[in-house]
């Protein structure tokens, strides 16, 4: 049995998962804890979601002969679950082999999550079409803002240079900003984003941050129009500014 621990990312100022490492020392010799990177051992709920450093268990499944032959050169396999299985941050899963497939089930249900062919490769990952979020639909998402705020040249140049940026989490942001339409105009949303484009900020929270803002100052009779440059150098308003622009995501 071999167990994985999260290697640490000085890029990313997460460090070594000295805890995990510790626990398995208790179980295993030094050997057969694997320090795997951020690919492998760390999870993500979106950008903006839970996130952690994670350890896996691995067994070698090969016979001795074959393990002196080649040490050191076990290589498991990854099987991809259905989009959102953990996004509740409370499931628990259990895995078993049943008559050559590999199958996940909810713990507290019992419900058949997902079931995989087993694969007697190694180093394999093993993906069902299913599970993946549909390639289109981030498109689709943006094609409804972009109705929203009737074409709007910036709102567009923002979320081409979002999808660049965050390929990864560009439908995550662009439901953030999907779910706040209903609760303003047009107007409102194209001057958050146009700001946005300005200041180099792509992050859905942060838009949904400043249509608040841009309501705000137009309740109190300010007005709002473009950098904060151009607004008077006194007031509160002014500063609130300062601190979203400031404290949001700028990557």
């Amino acid at each position: 049995m071999y167990a994985t621990v999260f290697e640490g990312s000085e890029e990313d100022g997460v460090p070594f998962d000295q805890e995990a490492y510790d626990y398995w020392k208790q179980f295993l010799p030094e050997d057969h804890i694997i320090r795997g990177n951020k690919h492998d051992n760390f999870w993500e709920m979106g950008e903006t979601g839970p996130c952690g450093p994670c350890s896996e268990i691995h067994f070698d499944l090969r016979d001795e002969a074959e393990i002196a032959a080649k040490p050191g050169q076990y290589r498991g396999n990854y099987y991809s679950l259905p989009c959102g299985t953990y996004r509740s941050g409370q499931t628990t899963v259990w895995l078993q082999e049943t008559e050559g497939n590999v199958e996940l089930y909810n713990k507290d249900t019992g419900k058949l999550i997902c079931r995989h062919a087993l694969c007697t490769r190694k180093g394999r990952t093993v993906y069902d079409d299913s599970h993946r979020k549909p390639r289109n639909a981030g498109v689709k998402i943006a094609e409804r803002i972009l109705v929203h705020v009737s074409g709007n040249r910036e709102v567009a140049m923002w979320m081409d240079n979002l999808k660049r940026r965050k390929e990864r989490y560009y439908r995550d942001n662009l439901e953030v900003i999907l779910r706040i339409i209903p609760g303003y105009d047009k107007n409102t949303l194209i001057e958050a984003i146009r700001i946005c484009l300005d200041k180099g900020i792509y992050n859905g929270d942060s838009v949904k941050s400043l249509c608040e803002y841009v309501c705000r100052g137009k309740e109190n009779g300010t007005e709002i129009y473009g950098l904060e440059d151009h607004l008077p150098r006194q007031g509160g308003l002014i500063q609130s500014y300062n601190e979203i622009l400031r404290d949001y995501d700028k990557t």
